[in-house]
């Protein structure tokens, strides 16, 4: 199997381990619906968020892509094995109800496999 490699990448590579963890504060005046519903919208860094998340939810997330397009749009990947596809129908409503209501600025989609096919038909809103 091929491997990147680049000049200083174990800095970049342990650059997480130098980064803090930190707490999450919820805003009460942002936030909507059952507060212990586990649904969440976190602003902020993207290595200190997911620091933040990683004890409420290590394990329970495959991955996670979040991109912004060349045009200005946000293309957001969560990738699902094949075995936790059919139990996430809730998160793929989500999904696809944050790219609706974004009229066409945001993107989604949950491919259970290197289906790239599946990424290039949501860019391309096929």
């Amino acid at each position: 199997m091929p491997v990147l490699d680049w000049i200083g990448k174990q800095a970049v590579v342990n650059h997480h381990k130098e980064v803090p963890y930190r707490l999450l504060h919820c805003d009460s005046k942002l936030s909507f619906g059952d507060p212990d519903s586990g649904n969440l919208i976190v602003q902020g860094d993207n290595l200190e968020a997911l620091k933040a998340l990683l004890p409420y939810y290590k394990g329970q997330v495959d991955c996670i892509f979040i991109a912004l397009l060349h045009n200005g749009r946000i293309l957001v990947i969560e990738y699902k094995g094949a075995h936790l596809y059919e139990r996430e129908e809730v998160k793929r409503q989500i999904g696809n109800f944050w790219a609706e209501a974004s009229d066409g600025k945001c993107l989604f989609c949950m491919p259970t496999a290197k289906n790239y096919k599946l990424i290039e038909e949501t860019i391309n809103g096929v």
